[in-house]
């Protein structure tokens, strides 16, 4: 299961928590066609021009070369090259490392930039960010849940698309998990030890399924988990294995604590559609439930022989 790495990343975030570190940079007094051999051998999309300080005071793009390249001012310096484009005289904005990404987010909205050299407090260049850095990594706050590092809603309605491809090909298990009590634990430890119960079953979750597998926090305490290629065996075995790690789960500052998860279980076939198993899944888990909790439950979808 792949499991999200950026589940604390904000919006306030430091910039040197996005950007690209090391830079390709070129000094002034540089041949334009070395520029071109760093762009073309590297696959990068701009050069930060420094000088003999190495303090950044320009930036050479791609359209940049290809406008030299159009009026053949290839062999020349970089510096006669910034004449050329009337580059000379244009500010170089940067942005200090430890900014908030918002501001940098600011600075390519109002002045219609892409990319901006990140310097540290002595004005070195350490780093480069552009629009598409940002787009990137701020799409996981889209798709994750921040406490868990699970998916989120969002996140499982993209995994649809996924699912829809594999219909009718392979045989998914879900297992639809909740934690037992669970309002007992914030009423009686409050909701920032909830915070960490969640946080520790989603851990457990993640120690016992497999890589290929997917989970979401469904809901508030509820987890959806998606197992492709799976047949009933497999859904009980995952099944029962997290129910029983969730059970030996302890924590130090209330060792009197004992936490339970019910899981209701279901295969979705080819003659299934997601919402269908969705809400056999949810039954199942409704059963479980009332069956004294702390359990699996499968029932078998119908037609079924597994």
């Amino acid at each position: 299961m792949k499991q999200f790495t950026a589940n604390n990343l904000k919006l306030n975030n430091p910039v040197k928590d996005f950007m690209i570190k090391d830079p390709y940079t070129a000094e002034i007094t540089d041949n334009v066609k070395e520029a071109i051999e760093l762009m073309v051998s590297n696959k990068i999309g701009s050069i930060i021009i420094v000088n003999s300080n190495k303090k950044p005071i320009n930036i050479l793009t791609r359209t940049d070369i290809l406008k030299l390249i159009f009026f053949n001012y290839t062999d020349i310096t970089i510096k006669d090259a910034l004449k050329i484009l009337k580059k000379e005289k244009v500010k170089l904005f940067t942005i200090n490392e430890n900014d908030p990404i918002t501001d940098c987010i600011e600075i390519f909205v109002s002045k219609g930039i892409k990319h901006l050299p990140v310097v540290n407090s002595k004005n070195e260049v350490i780093g480069v960010i552009s629009a598409t850095d940002i787009i990137q990594k701020v799409s996981y706050l889209i798709f994750i849940d921040n406490l868990t590092g699970f998916g989120n809603r969002h996140y499982f309605e993209s995994l649809k698309v996924k699912l829809h491809k594999f219909h009718g090909k392979i045989t998914t298990g879900l297992l639809m998990l909740d934690i037992d009590n669970f309002k007992r634990i914030n009423d009686t430890y409050g909701h920032t030890f909830g915070d960490k119960v969640l946080k520790k079953v989603a851990e457990t979750i993640i120690d016992n399924i497999r890589f290929v597998d997917e989970a979401v926090r469904y809901g508030g305490e509820e987890f959806l988990i998606i197992l492709f290629k799976a047949h009933q065996q497999v859904v009980l075995k995952i099944g029962e294995r997290i129910r029983q790690a969730v059970e030996r789960i302890r924590f130090e500052e209330h060792p009197e604590l004992r936490v339970t998860i019910s899981i209701g279980a279901t295969l979705c076939l080819s003659t299934s559609n997601i919402e269908e198993c969705i809400k056999r899944a949810d039954l199942a888990l409704k059963k479980a439930k009332k069956e004294g909790k702390n359990r699996v439950v499968f029932p078998p979808p119908e037609g079924t022989s597994h």
